[in-house]
């Protein structure tokens, strides 16, 4: 039938592959030029199997409805084999009544009365029972007549042997009619007769089951005792040992919880003791297992109730509790937590972890000691607890082994310990973290491998994974870490932020095995460059984060990645690869400091392998186009302060070359476009005067005056010397006498002082301003009159014009006359 199925489900596939539209594959058939199908045979082939399909489903629900209608008709035979049973039974049981009943009328002295008369009551009770399913009004009224033949028997024999069996049988009657207080003053007057059989047993056992629902304990367990001491005597008939030692457990186990609720703990304690005994193998398996467990429990809650807790472990320790000890001590753990007596419960579940470590109640103590340690504020002391419990998840551990048939048990160490194994790992995962404690590393790394080994297929199994290897990496065993990030990343589906994790861990660990690779290096004198290994490690380090930055493009984790390639670069000597990443970083969109990172790099790698032109160009650039309230201020005279020493270092070497006019423009050029540039006025000087020299005085001439409209200091007399030089260079005469004299005057310690006053008396006179000429002169004469050579002194004073001016040039001669001999004094 599956092959038939199977291949009529690729039969209808291509059925509707073929049919999926008549007109259409019609068509299409037509423009190929083959033969088209008949759409009608088309349609029935699909009708075919939809009606193939149909029939079978028909065929199922048929065949279900057949099974049910078989199943139905057993039960009712059963049910009427039962009833005809029943029928037969009743039938037989109302026979023997009436031969019971007759003999009791016709042979009224017979010395077999009396059991006759029991007989007849115990047929008419069973006969009752059969009744009560379909008329219990009618089960009523005939025990109520087993209960008068009862009651006539014990009244005609008081001493006779069975006389205490029909008090039993009358008080179970009497508590089926629901004559419970009439059926325990029976039970009661039956216990208290002197002699010990069955029947003084259960009435024994009925009156204190009375007396404990009653409330009333200790006259429950007065009875209970005297139930016991029955069973004792009875048990001493060999043929009746074995059903008096069941009813010894059931006794016992009525002792310990009347004598619990009546506060006599002490005889709790012995009676759960003894109830733990191997002669409970008179019960079944299943029974004995739960007979154990409930007077474990028992026992649990005499010990929680008892409050000595010495005690208690001692209890336990006892070898008679080797295999219910466990059982007890987590009834009184859980009794202990309820009570929120939790440094209680931490000590008492380590005494039973020691104590019974192969237990099947090992999960539950476990997880219910670690829950108190949590609660006592002993956090390593609970991790440590399900420490040991996660150890015992492999299904090769000998616990499993012990009790790999306790289904439930072992499906508790999965989960409970499982649990236990996450909430641990992660304790000593964040504890690694927080302190660097390798051992927390090594306890983390280790309950991780057990978690994955036994649910490797765990919706945070990869987050363990992760995990594992970061433990390697912070244990400093960056080999291995590197090789559990690489099978991460390469074997396993991660999630977007898994894998950024795991790529960045490889990266820092690739950083950490370059550093000690170039450490190594260093110590050994090596050059950074000739060390095959740290070569081989920053080899290794360039390929995770290339990987990193090409798996995450944008990422800020991807610039910082790259400022670290770029550090290892450069400090291994390969500026070149280093400018690449940080060139990376600027179009990368990284933060302000970042980018600062970038930059200061790259100007550090223009200054070590290119000439000072291209550094003025880089830095330039980046002092025109970046945000320096970003960037900030630092950076900032970083940058000028580099591109003034090397504009200068540029200028010299173009001077150098005679390339002075380039060299001029240069420096002009960079003090103009970065007015906080150091040594600003310095460039403007040197590059006004290099202008000069090149040639192009206009532009000499505009800068020495905009230097001087500044108010710029530093360099105001070479600069005022420079305005006037380039004056003259440019015949405007008048223009630069003026300012030869205003430099003369203005500047009488500059070294071009005199020679600026001579230049501009000659321009003046040149010019025809005589009055300028003789300014100059005389101001060149106050402060040398003690020349030898007077004549240029004293020119000045004939050639005074109108208005005073001769007067005043003659005493400027006599003056100047004064202390001058010959032809001097006579001039």
């Amino acid at each position: 039938m599956a092959r038939l199925i199977s291949i009529r489900n690729l039969m209808v596939l291509s059925a509707m592959i073929v049919a999926a539209g008549v007109q259409d594959v019609g068509l299409a058939l037509a423009g190929s030029g083959a033969e088209v199908p008949d759409p009608g045979a088309v349609r029935a082939y699909r009708d075919y199997w939809t009606a193939l399909e149909e029939y079978e489903a028909r065929a199922a629900s048929e065949g279900q409805s057949r099974l049910r209608a078989l199943y139905d008709r057993l039960d009712r035979e059963e049910n009427q084999k039962r009833v005809e049973r029943t029928r037969q039974q009743l039938d037989l049981l109302k026979s023997a009544a009436e031969k019971y009943k007759r003999h009791l009328d016709e042979f009224p002295s017979a010395r077999n009365r009396q059991y006759v008369m029991l007989n007849y009551a115990n047929i008419i009770d069973r006969i009752a029972s059969i009744e009560q399913e379909t008329n219990a009004d009618q089960a009523d009224k005939i025990r109520r007549e087993a209960l008068s033949q009862l009651r006539d028997f014990e009244e005609a024999y008081p001493d006779a042997s069975l006389r205490d069996d029909a008090s039993a049988l009358r008080a179970v009657m009497l508590e089926k009619v629901g004559s419970e207080a009439e059926a325990n003053r029976v039970w009661q007057t039956l216990a208290s007769r002197p002699r010990e059989n069955q029947a003084t047993l259960a009435a024994n056992i009925a009156a204190g089951d009375h007396a404990f629902d009653n409330m009333e304990s200790r006259v429950a367990l007065k009875y209970y005792k005297r139930a016991l001491a029955i069973v004792d005597s009875i048990s001493k008939n060999p043929q009746s040992r074995r059903t008096a030692l069941r009813a010894r457990v059931k006794v016992l186990y009525r002792v310990g919880w009347a004598a619990y609720k009546g506060a006599e703990l002490d005889e709790t304690l012995a009676a759960t003791e003894e109830l733990l005994q191997p002669h409970i193998d008179v019960f079944g398996e299943q029974e004995r297992r739960g007979i154990q467990k409930d007077a474990a429990e028992l026992l649990g809650d005499a010990l929680y109730e008892n409050g000595n807790w010495k005690r208690a472990m001692s209890v336990l320790s006892r070898p008679t509790m080797r295999l219910v000890g466990a059982q007890a001590g987590l009834r009184l753990l859980r009794r202990l937590g309820s009570g929120k007596r939790f440094p209680e419960a931490g000590d008492i579940g380590d005494f039973l972890l020691a104590k019974f470590p192969n237990s099947a109640e090992f999960p539950w103590i476990a997880d219910h000691a670690a829950t108190a340690f949590d609660q006592s504020g002993k956090p390593a002391r609970a991790m440590a607890v399900r420490a040991r419990l996660a150890d015992m998840l492999p299904k090769r551990g000998l616990w499993r082994a012990i009790n790999r048939d306790n289904i439930e048990a072992i499906a508790a160490l999965d989960q409970l310990g499982a649990d236990a194994g996450r909430k641990a790992a992660a304790w000593y995962y964040e504890d690694g973290i927080q302190s660097g404690s390798q051992s927390a590393f090594k306890a983390a790394s280790s309950l991780y491998e057990t978690l994955l080994e036994e649910n490797g297929n765990a919706r945070d199994s990869n987050e363990w994974r992760l995990r594992i290897a970061n433990s390697w990496y912070f244990q400093n065993n960056l080999a291995e870490a590197r090789r559990r990030y690489a099978e991460l990343k390469s074997e396993y589906a991660l999630d977007r932020r898994l894998l950024e994790i795991t790529s960045y861990q490889d990266v820092l660990a690739a950083e950490k095995i370059w550093k000690q690779a170039a450490e190594k290096s260093a110590v050994a004198g090596k050059k950074a460059g000739d060390d095959q290994d740290a070569v081989a490690a920053l080899k290794q380090l360039v390929e995770s984060i290339d990987d990193f930055a090409s798996r995450f493009p944008g990422q800020n984790r991807s610039v910082e990645l790259m400022l670290v390639g770029a550090s290892a670069c450069r400090d291994q000597g390969l500026l070149g690869e280093a400018q690449k990443y940080w060139q990376r970083v600027l179009v990368s969109n990284p933060t302000g400091a970042q980018r600062a990172l970038a930059i200061r790099g790259l100007v550090f790698a223009e200054l070590a392998l290119s000439p000072s032109s291209e550094v003025v160009s880089v830095v330039s650039k980046f002092l025109r186009l970046e945000d320096w309230k970003e960037l900030g201020p630092m950076l900032r005279n970083e940058m000028e302060g580099v591109l003034s020493v090397a504009a200068l270092d540029e200028g010299s070497k173009l001077n150098r070359d005679g390339k002075v006019l380039e060299a001029g423009t240069l420096l002009v050029q960079t003090a103009t476009e970065n007015e906080r540039v150091p040594r600003r006025e310095k460039l403007l000087r040197d590059g006004a005067y290099l202008l000069a020299l090149g040639g192009a005085w206009p532009e000499a001439g505009r800068i020495a005056e905009k230097y001087q409209k500044d108010g710029l200091r530093e360099f105001a007399g070479d600069m005022a010397y420079l305005r006037a030089r380039a004056e003259e260079f440019q015949l405007r005469l008048g223009s630069a006498a003026r300012a030869y004299v205003e430099f003369g005057k203005a500047s009488p310690s500059h070294t071009r002082s005199k020679t600026a006053l001579e230049r501009g008396e000659k321009l003046a006179a040149a010019n025809n301003d005589l009055k300028m000429a003789a300014e100059a002169a005389e101001t060149l004469a106050s402060r040398e009159s003690r020349r030898e050579d007077a004549q240029g002194m004293v020119a000045g004073g004939p050639v005074r014009d109108g208005r005073g001016g001769i007067q005043r040039g003659a005493q400027t001669c006599r003056g100047a006359s004064e202390g001058f001999k010959g032809p001097a004094g006579e001039i």
